[in-house]
């Protein structure tokens, strides 16, 4: 079953959860003011020209970007941008996420989400001398 959403402030900013053979991570990293999500899971993802990621819940929404990466072993599918808001308030609003690519899918809860999304949507936190 899923595991909770969690929130980490470490050199970087990071989101994680974990649901069955699939992890989905949401890393922030200030220094470059870049956003990162992965998806990845037990068995390796083909090559698709577009990858979709559907939000299904009171503010349902699909977003695609042709600009996804496989790692090397084909398990991790990556996005970077320097924006990713849509990406937050889907995970943070919705009830599941869905990763789309080509014919492969897989779908993880987010019901849990909004406190953790919320968290990282503020980080870094405000460092004071």
């Amino acid at each position: 079953g899923p595991g909770p959403w969690t929130f980490a402030e470490t050199e970087v900013c990071t989101l994680t959860h974990v649901e069955d053979s699939t992890e989905v991570t949401v890393v922030y990293d200030p220094a470059t003011g870049t956003y990162t999500i992965s998806v990845t899971t037990a068995v390796e993802w083909a090559d698709s020209p577009v990858f979709r990621l559907r939000f299904d819940g009171p503010n349902a929404l699909t977003i695609g970007t042709d600009q996804h990466t496989l790692s090397n072993d084909r398990r991790s599918l990556s996005v970077s941008d320097s924006g990713f808001g849509n990406v937050l308030a889907g995970i943070g609003r919705n009830l599941q996420m869905t990763a789309l690519n080509g014919d492969q899918s897989v779908t993880v809860s987010t019901t849990d989400a909004a406190d953790p999304v919320a968290d990282f949507t503020t980080c870094p936190s405000p460092r004071t001398s």
